[in-house]
């Protein structure tokens, strides 16, 4: 980097850091030089980049000023050297062998038309992480085989470490059968367990069994946003969510498909970034053209910040026709401001088309617009119910017919409190004996619309 020249007395800011290092995070500057740390820590740390600072010498010396280092994963796996099996694929074994993928992203390998494949536990305690392809993508295959990485960690450092997931970029690529636990995210844009951004590409069978994931913008369980005619299928999310456009499992979808998805985690935000435009979604934050199908929602969704939407499953249909078929919430939807509108059992806000079919909400809600939907525009809406506690008062309300109920929920009053259930979103659907009368028995006392 150029040379500054300062004046004794005045203040002037450092100019930024355009230093880099594969596998490293910068942190700020040091009087004195050092070797990459391992762990955060504030008093390594003289000034921080851009930093205003006056009075460096008393006298007309050059003073120099060390990059401070902050080691990661990628930086530890950098001279690991991975196994292959006789089909070419690598084996991941160790958390070295795990940053390895890292660094050889962070190199320009996308590992397009290969095959990565975990064999052991991994933990990742004592390391902050470097998402796979946080520059670049990646283009392969990763199957977990239902193997545990555990403490995977990353930090807010401001403009550096900006996205924080197991990785960045996928595109074309195949997420599977990844389980993550004790996750620590905290990032200031693109939260989430398994992946930033995903474009064109397939996450099945991935879990976030704990953990909290934290980002000033978006933040979601599984994926912060996918696009591209995606697919996310098969994916449970238990880990809290924080931050400002918030999904239980994708915080923004666009022209994907999200199916067979449980969200458990408690989405919230209490501490306001300054932003006026708080979206909560059980399952997505902002949808513009997707389907989801089959999905369930049981975290609770909570903020006294101002939102612009809360909703069981959707918190705002945006552009595009979004379908949302067989899915269900059960968490409560609530506000410390009972005046706040556009909280919502299913979808929060609606500004595009819209379709609900079979679609029930049972949490409570502490106010709303609608119930099962909020916003300017009216969804077509096909045998759907909701029956829920809103504000202090008990509401039930059937949208449909009866043939229509009988063709996507089954009834039998020792289950779901009585309440119909949809074909094929439980796992003991196919034990609930085929109703005639669904309308007419499990709709009773509701009011039919």
């Amino acid at each position: 980097m150029p040379s500054q020249k300062h004046t004794y007395g005045y203040n002037k800011n450092l100019t930024a850091n355009s230093f880099t290092r594969n596998g490293y995070i910068f942190l700020g500057w040091s009087r004195t030089k050092q070797n990459p740390i391992s762990e955060y820590d504030t008093s390594k740390i003289t000034y921080t980049d851009g930093a205003s600072v006056s009075n460096l010498t008393t006298s007309t010396e050059n003073v120099t000023l060390y990059a401070v280092w902050l080691e990661t994963w990628a930086s530890a796996g950098a001279s690991v050297t991975l196994k292959q099996d006789a089909s070419g694929a690598y084996l991941i074994s160790s958390a070295e062998e795990l940053g390895k993928l890292s660094y050889m992203a962070l190199e320009g390998h996308d590992f397009s038309g290969e095959t990565v494949k975990l064999t052991n536990n991994i933990d990742l305690a004592g390391k902050y992480w470097m998402p796979i392809s946080e520059t670049g993508k990646f283009s392969g295959t990763f199957d977990g085989c239902d193997k545990k990485i555990n403490g995977l960690t990353t930090q807010n450092f401001g403009r550096y470490a900006v996205w924080g997931a197991l990785f960045g970029t996928i595109e074309n690529a195949k997420i599977e059968n990844v389980i993550l636990s004790n996750v620590s995210i905290d990032t200031s844009d693109r939260g989430a367990g398994i992946a930033s951004l995903c474009n064109s590409s397939q996450i099945r069978n991935c879990q976030v069994l704990s953990g909290k994931i934290k980002s000033n913008r978006h933040s979601a369980g599984i994926v912060d946003h996918i696009t591209g005619n995606s697919l996310v299928e098969n994916c449970v999310n238990r880990a809290e969510i924080v931050g400002g456009y918030q999904g239980g499992i994708v915080a923004l979808a666009s022209d994907s498909t999200i199916k067979n998805c449980i969200n458990f985690g408690l989405l919230s935000q209490n501490n306001d970034f300054g932003r006026n435009d708080y979206w909560f979604g059980g399952i997505v934050g902002i949808s513009a053209g997707n389907n989801i199908e089959n999905c369930i929602n049981y975290g609770n969704i909570q903020t006294t910040v101002t939102v612009g939407g809360m909703g069981g499953i959707v918190a705002l249909c945006n552009d595009g026709s979004t379908r949302i078929i067989s899915s269900a919430n059960y968490g409560f939807v609530t506000h410390v401001d009972n005046e706040c509108l556009n909280l919502s059992g299913i979808v929060g806000v609606i500004w595009a088309e819209c379709e609900l079919e079979y679609c029930s909400s049972t949490g409570e809600i502490s106010n709303s617009s609608g119930a099962i939907f909020g916003g300017s525009k009216t969804p077509f809406i096909k045998a759907s119910y909701y029956s829920m506690i809103v504000g202090n008062q008990e509401r039930k309300r059937a949208y449909g017919n009866a043939e229509d109920f009988n063709e996507g929920f089954r009834y039998e009053k020792e289950m779901n409190n009585g309440l119909p259930m949809q074909v094929g979103l439980f796992e003991y659907a196919s034990q609930i004996p085929q109703q005639s009368d669904v309308l007419s028995v499990g709709l009773a006392g509701f009011e039919i619309i």
